[in-house]
Parts: structure tokens; sequence; C-alpha cells
């Protein structure tokens, strides 16, 4: 393996620490809100014979610092970033999987530059609604029910189903603070719902990638149709009842859909 690709994990570039391992076809890693770049440990294990593993802490979580504004969280400002990395990296065009935020970010990362290709990881796209429900939330979010609400949030995640390994990853990350939290949800609190679905439709428009969009939980009536409408590429691969760590709960299912994208050498 060569220099670049064995670099020593533990860096940090464009305020993103991160771990770039193994060699081969690039593959960029995104977790979910609340967890850091561990979550991908026991796919990284399976990629690293014949992939470049690059994953990455969000901005607020793991080793990454804190940013100094919420419109610092904007998701064409963090794409801007994991961007920054991938050049610094010389990591060409990476096929990017991301997680629930990290499936939104990937989605926007795709919209502004090369890829080889996108998996979504149970985030739905619909986030007009999202907003919406998020905005009636506001106050506690705010306020002393901020534990309250995620919680809430969380015991819809179908975590009891995960295998135990995983669900004990899950529950040894999942660290959820609220400036972070609002941080990365700005655009939902803050945007007109209509307006905020315009914008995410035409960021799918611009994305000329193979898309995949994997989920465990049920991403509503038509949605292959309302996602092939705004990205020619799309395909949806559904588990119902997995949760919302589909990989977790099938991680061939994953590792296929790598090998598909960019077959190992």
């Amino acid at each position: 393996m060569n220099e670049m690709a064995m670099r020593a994990p533990g860096a940090c570039y464009a305020g993103l620490a991160y771990d770039s391992i193994g060699s081969g076809p690039a593959v960029l890693l995104l977790h979910g809100l609340s967890y850091d770049r561990r979550i991908w440990s026991p796919f990284v294990t399976q990629l690293v014979p014949n992939y470049r593993c690059i994953a990455v802490d969000l901005p607020g979580h793991g080793e990454s610092p804190d940013l100094d504004s919420p419109d610092a969280y904007h998701p064409v400002k963090i794409a801007d970033r994991l961007h920054a990395l991938v050049e610094h990296l010389g990591a060409g065009r990476p096929l990017v999987i991301g997680h629930s935020l990290g499936g939104a970010l990937a989605t926007f990362y795709a919209a502004a530059v090369s890829v080889r290709g996108v998996i979504n990881i149970d985030q739905s796209l619909r986030l007009g609604p999202m907003a919406t429900a998020i905005q009636h939330l506001r106050q506690e979010l705010s306020g002393p029910g901020f534990d309250t609400v995620w919680a809430q949030m969380r015991s819809g995640f179908g975590i009891e189903s995960l295998p135990e390994q995983a669900r004990a990853l899950e529950q040894m990350l999942s660290h959820p603070r609220r400036n972070i939290v609002l941080g990365f949800w700005d655009i939902l609190l803050n945007s007109e719902a209509d307006a905020l679905q315009a914008y995410v439709d035409a960021a799918l428009g611009r994305i000329g990638a193979p898309y995949v969009s994997f989920h465990g939980t049920d991403p509503g009536s038509g949605y292959q149709d309302w996602l092939r409408a705004r990205t020619k590429s799309a395909q949806l691969v559904y588990h119902p009842g997995a949760g919302h760590f589909p990989h977790f709960v099938d991680p061939g299912e994953l590792i296929g859909l790598i090998r598909d994208f960019a077959p190992a050498k």
C-alpha cells in the first residue's frame, strides 16, 4: 500500500477529524447525528483489504470541534468541508455513504461535485414534512425538554432489533448535544417547508451519479417514484422492519452495494 493510503488514523483537516485506512477505490463514510466515525468500524474492518475507507467525524462529533454559529452547519457548507478533505487526501471521486444525517450530507456533497455514487442509509429526502414536525418541537428542543424529545425519537430507531454487538456500539456512541443538534437542524427550524423541499429537490436534480436509498423504516408511499423523478438513476432498497440501522441488521446488503458501485481490485 502506498504512503497516502496508509495515512495514520486520527488526523484532522478542514475542521474534520478522520481516519483514512486501506487502499483501493475511496469510500467516504458519514455517520448520523449524535454518533461519530467509530460507528463504521465493523464495516471498515471488512472493507480495508480492497478499499480506502475515509471515516469522518462531522463537526461537533467525536474529535471534530464545534462550529462557531448555527449557519456554519448548513449542509452545503459541510459538503464544502468534506470536499476540501477529499481533495487534501487525493481521494478522487469517492463512493459516498451516509447514514441518517450523513445520508442528507452525502446527497448535498454529490450535488456539488463528481462522485462514484451515493448510498443514503435511511434518510428520507422529503424534508419539508420533517421541517414542519421539528418546528412544532422548537420550544422543547431549546429548553429542558430536549432530552425527552431525543429519547422519543431514538425509541423509534429499532435499536432493540439490532445484533448484540451493533446494539452495544450504538449505545456507546450515542451522545446527543443540544447545541450540535440545533446547529444541524437550523435549516429545518428556520426554513419554510415548501421552500426547503424545493431546495432539496434542486440538489437532487444536480446528481449525475448512481444513487441508492437504503431503508429499514418505511420512506412513505411512492417514495421510489418520487425520488426517481428527481434523480433519474435512483434505486430504492427497502427492508421492512429493519429500523433505522438496516446496514447493521443486514451488513451483507451494504457490502454488496459497495461492491456493485466499486468492484474490488
